[in-house]
């Protein structure tokens, strides 16, 4: 079924309204409990922080740069058990980056921070 009124349109599993295109949220995957995410960018950029996006833009406040992941495991280690006494955080304030720049991100137990 396809309704449209005024630019609005629905459809089976989205509506579109004011350009915007909405799904249940039974498909909007789960949810992110932390806001604080390790981003790897473009060059090897690796930071952590309090991750928030508007737009096609990343924030990253309270962000320090990795620069020595200090882990026998790799990168997932340090999002699920926090940095070792070999890790190495630069504190880089607040970062910000296009959507596009952004290689990965992991959630981290914010516990371990």
């Amino acid at each position: 079924m396809t309704d449209t009124t005024e630019g609005n349109i629905m459809s089976n599993n989205t509506i579109t309204l004011n350009g915007i295109d909405y799904i249940p949220a039974s498909e909007a995957g789960p949810k992110v409990e932390s806001s604080k995410s390790i981003v790897i960018l473009q060059r090897g950029w690796v930071f952590i922080g309090d991750l928030s996006k508007h737009g096609d833009e990343f924030t990253l406040s309270n962000a320090q740069n990795i620069q020595r992941w200090g882990t026998t495991d790799g990168l997932g280690q340090l999002a699920l058990s926090g940095p070792t006494a070999n890790t190495e955080l630069k504190p880089a304030g607040t970062v910000r980056c296009h959507e596009l720049t952004v290689v990965a991100r992991l959630d981290v137990d914010e516990s371990k921070w």
